[in-house]
């Protein structure tokens, strides 16, 4: 069998693999999405601010050079 032959059809494979592999992690990806919009959905801890009480309301901002996260939230009765 020539070299070119030999490149050839182990470049195919090759690109199977890579192929497959991509499949692979665009599944897993969207199985995560998936899963984190079921699970923000259905989790208690997340509910929106309740303005006409008059708990304290907590601003926390993480900032880098990359992005910014943040955290809302509203303390209860016994300030957790």
């Amino acid at each position: 069998m020539k070299l070119d032959q030999r490149f050839c059809r182990d470049s195919r494979s090759i690109n199977k693999i890579d192929k497959s592999n991509e499949e692979r992690v665009y599944l897993r990806r969207l199985a995560m999405e998936k899963m984190k919009k079921k699970r923000a959905l259905t989790c208690e801890a997340i509910q929106p601010i309740d303005h006409a009480i008059l708990f304290k309301v907590i601003l926390l901002v993480n900032m880098s050079v990359i992005a910014i996260g943040f955290i809302l939230a509203q303390l209860d009765i016994e300030e957790r």
